[in-house]
């Protein structure tokens, strides 16, 4: 029998006539006809002359892959001999000589041409040894250059399976190919999916803040490969996108793998490249524009979004209660529960100073028992109050009780304090005696030893005209005894609920013979579940939402909004979708998509403690620790949906999709013991792969490295210390990088505190060079003396690079004063080892005069402005980054208040 090659003579490439694909397993024109898979065909286009035997048009040759069996088709009966035994009647088929042919030959020079039976097909690429989508001669050669080479299982070599590479393997991706009808490209098509209108344009301009694309490839056969470049030099393969019915889409994160980073503002060009299985090669070339326009600006004070086009300097006021589905976060996010609480009271918890007799063996005891209800309602106070019970034994309260004055009792105190803390702590309430008795609602009942009341804001007033009195009359002893020991007054519940919450309260008795400082008996109060009691309630003081940090999607197509928690209110990530903007009309239309609540109402929050004053160089701001929890540091992983923001006052790294509206799964919080405390944000460099977190705290001056895994979650890699031969930079606030491996992370701190290790010296305010890949940090601006200065003049909040410039927000917020001035420094970095000062922008000069800490920087998407927050004097600056000039004020006759957290569209942190 001759070698089936014989056919490459009679099935030229290139030729179509004749072709046909059959579909549903049925040949054209014959019915109920069923073929076996993967069956090779050869039909005659017409009638030929071959040695006085002809063939006529409905003559089809069928020949199977393992060259088993042959079967001659005619439109009325199919006959097929096996085995290779060659044809022995071929009735009716040839004209002149009804005479069989020989056995074991086939009939020669055939002018037929190659078809592909295609019913179950199964994988047309099988032999694609070079793995790059198509069959070509590449393969055959590189199957024939391994010919007699043992593979392991699925190697793209061994054709057939085997585990060895043989002429056989060869022979097959050479049917394979003479099977090839197909010399025709893909058809390639692509347009933008959202071509959007924030910006004024109209949706068909391709002018869009939304660069995601759908298209369609189809070809005769099928499409292997499909490709895509922003560049046209370094293309990635795409093919994942394309459907069954060869439909695709590209949003943007899969556009950003595409560039390698995020995309800019500007004219863009898509190149698409289409391939099938036989190497034919379509290109489709889509350009559009990105222009994203929409900066948005938390204006706390008065709940509202401050919708900025940073092209035409339109701003929106939108109220938060405007957006559709807030009513519902607030239903979801508020709590006025009622919360239970005991303190038993013991000598043994008495801390006693130094020279202080002691209480124990005293036989002094009771219990304080307290219910905290965040409205006020149940106890008819209108704000958060804490209704309270003593119970005293041991003791005599009201000094007729026993024959001794011994045991009167003098003071009872809530005091501010931890377990065990060997201090005494500041006081939040006077109940009883000395230094006054600040509780309007006090009831003591002298013959049973108890005392009855309730703490609420109003009860601080009066604590102005008792402090250090006795029935009225100043009490030099008690101001002697305890000079120098925190504060006397009565606190609000709205101050010290938090305290109250984190266990940090506690009750201090005191007698005649165990007398102030020390006491006869102390206990702290702690939670304990609830006896149902008392029911929340509706009325009374309600508190409401009120919104922090921003963070808009590169396309523009959601904001991203935390909500600060509180004693009523849960913090939370809100996600809103944005229906429309309308400039001229001075509307917006959001929905709610998500709500994420980070922690729950009344949740306190948790920071180190022993935080105090050690030298003049620093002194102890009380900002940076918030009563209540909050989510801060928001940013975007370029080339993923994935956005993250940090819960800066405890210890927790949330991680959303934006795709699907979910937190990422196992990281619903991250938390890392040693590494996330206090953490602000997770900020990637441009192309996605590592991230740098910043610690915004006192004495903490590590900057945390991560790596980026291929799912899109993070791994603690490891952190860089800013050290320097002067001192470690503590206190930081945000990184900007520079490119994939540098970035720029400023400290805040002047100096040392409690908190700072022994050995360890703090160096004041400057900006700090991140190497990394070497994992190391230098300083490279220092502190400046006053601002006309080259260094950093007041501590710097924020920083961000744009261009080859570096802008620096310092703010007035953690020397002895609070709030004087701010000022926003520029920097060159052509070179960035060696910034070179440019300018820095002064009260008075270049911003109002009255302009105070520049807290919060950030670009537009084009960059050319950068946005400056100052939430203490409600101004938004917006700053020409080719002039170094304010383009730019929107101030409080504009409506703001207290603008914090802004965000541009096309950001990334």
């Amino acid at each position: 029998m001759e070698d089936p090659t014989i056919f490459q003579e009679s099935a030229p490439f290139g030729s179509n006539d004749g072709l046909f694909r059959e579909e549903n397993g049925l040949l054209p024109g014959v019915e109920n006809l069923n073929l076996e898979p993967d069956r090779l065909g050869l039909i005659g286009a017409q009638t030929f002359d071959l040695e006085s035997i002809s063939l006529d048009q409905k003559a089809v040759w069928l020949q199977d892959p393992e060259l088993i069996s042959y079967s001659v088709l005619n439109s009325d009966t199919i006959e097929t001999i096996a085995n290779t035994d060659g044809i022995d009647i071929i009735t009716g088929h040839h004209q002149n000589d009804p005479q069989a042919r020989p056995k074991g030959s086939l009939p020669a020079h055939w002018n037929a041409r190659l078809v592909e039976y295609r019913s179950n097909y199964k994988d047309p690429l099988t032999g694609d040894a070079d793995s790059d989508g198509d069959l070509d001669t590449d393969d055959l050669a590189l199957i024939v250059r391994a010919s007699g080479t043992k593979v392991e299982s699925g190697d793209p070599l061994d054709v057939n399976g085997d585990g060895r590479v043989t002429t056989r393997d060869a022979r097959k991706v050479l049917r394979t190919l003479f099977r090839n009808d197909d010399y025709e490209a893909p058809l390639l098509s692509a347009d933008l999916s959202n071509d959007t209108t924030n910006d004024g344009g109209t949706n068909s301009d391709r002018i869009t803040a939304d660069p995601s694309i759908s298209g369609v490839v189809t070809d005769a056969s099928q499409v292997t490969r499909l490709y895509g470049s922003l560049d046209d030099e370094n293309f990635t393969d795409i093919t994942h996108t394309v459907n069954p019915d060869g439909s695709f889409s590209l949003n943007r994160p899969l556009l950003e793998q595409i560039n390698g980073s995020a995309l800019g503002d500007g004219e863009q060009t898509l190149h698409l490249q289409a391939k099938d299985q036989w190497g034919n090669l379509a290109h489709f070339d889509l350009d559009f524009t990105m222009n994203r326009v929409l900066y948005t600006v938390s204006n706390e004070d008065s709940r509202e979004l401050a919708l900025v086009n940073t092209e035409t300097d339109q701003m929106i006021l939108l109220p938060l209660d405007d957006i559709e589905g807030w009513e519902e976060v607030e239903t979801q996010l508020r709590s006025t529960e009622p919360r239970y609480f005991e303190a038993e009271l013991t000598p043994e918890q008495v801390y006693i100073p130094e020279g202080e007799p002691s209480p124990i063996g005293s036989g002094a005891s009771g219990i304080m028992k307290l219910v905290l209800d965040p409205t006020g309602a149940n106890f008819g106070k209108e704000g958060p109050a804490i209704k309270y019970t003593i119970e005293l034994e041991g003791v005599d309260l009201g000094g007729t009780s026993t024959e001794t004055t011994a045991d009167d009792v003098t003071a009872i105190h809530l005091h501010s304090g931890s377990q065990g803390a060997e201090r005494i702590g500041p006081h939040t309430l006077n109940i009883f005696g000395l230094p006054g008795e600040d509780d309007d609602d006090a009831v003591f009942d002298f013959e049973n030893n108890t005392i009855t009341g309730i703490w609420d804001n109003l009860d601080s007033i009066n604590s102005a005209n008792n402090s250090n009195t006795s029935n009225g009359v100043p009490d030099h002893h008690l101001s002697d005894v305890l000079s120098g020991i925190e504060p006397l007054t009565t606190k609000t519940v709205s101050e010290y609920a938090d305290e109250l919450l984190a266990g940090n309260l506690y009750l201090q008795v005191h007698t005649n013979e165990f007398d102030i400082p020390g006491g006869v008996l102390r206990g702290q109060v702690e939670e304990v579940p609830g006896d149902g009691t008392y029911e929340a309630s509706t009325e009374g003081f309600i508190e409401s939402t009120f919104v922090e940090h921003i963070l808009i999607t590169p396309d523009e197509q959601k904001i991203y909004m935390t909500v600060n928690g509180s004693l009523q209110i849960a913090n939370a990530i809100v996600g809103a979708e944005i229906r429309s903007l309308d400039w001229e009309a001075g509307t917006a239309d959001l929905s709610v998509v998500s709500t994420f609540k980070t922690a729950e109402a009344g949740e306190p929050t948790v920071y180190p403690i022993g935080l105090s004053q050690v030298d003049d160089s620093q002194p102890i701001q009380s900002w940076p620790a918030q009563a209540w929890n909050q989510v801060h540091g928001p940013s975007i992983q370029p080339g993923s949906p994935i956005i993250q923001f940090s819960q800066w006052t405890s210890d927790r790294l949330f991680f959303i999709n934006d795709e699907t509206n979910e937190l990422v799964e196992g990281f619903d919080p991250l938390v890392i013991e040693g590494v996330t405390e206090q953490t602000h944000g997770v900020f990637y460099n441009p192309s996605g792969t590592i991230a740098l977190s910043p610690s915004y705290y006192w004495d903490l001056y590590d900057i945390d490295l991560y790596k980026v895994n291929p799912d899109n979650t993070v791994s603690y890699e490891d952190n860089i210390t800013l050290s320097s031969p002067e001192g470690n930079g503590a206190f930081t606030h945000y990184v900007s990088w520079i490119d994939d491996r540098y970035a720029y992370t400023a400290n805040m701190q002047y100096g040392p505190t409690s908190l700072t290790p022994e050995g360890v010296d703090i160096v004041g305010p400057g900006i700090w060079l991140i190497d990394a890949v070497e994992g190391t940090a230098e300083r490279i601006i220092g502190t400046a003396a006053t601002a006309d200065d080259t260094g950093i003049f007041r501590n710097p909040s924020d920083l961000i690079v744009v261009g080859d410039k570096l802008y620096v927000a310092e703010e007035d917020s953690l020397d002895g004063t609070f709030g004087e001035d701010g000022y926003i420094a520029v920097y060159d970095i052509s070179d960035k080892d060696n910034p070179e000062f440019i300018k820095r922008l002064k009260p008075g000069e270049d911003l109002p005069a009255d302009f105070q800490i520049a807290h919060g920087l950030s670009p537009s998407a084009d960059g050319s402005a950068v946005y400056v927050a100052s939430y203490r004097s409600n101004y938004l600056i917006k700053i020409d980054t080719e002039t170094d000039t304010v383009a730019k004020v929107y101030s409080s006759e504009d409506g703001l208040q207290g603008v914090h957290g802004g965000f541009a569209a096309g950001a990334y942190r």
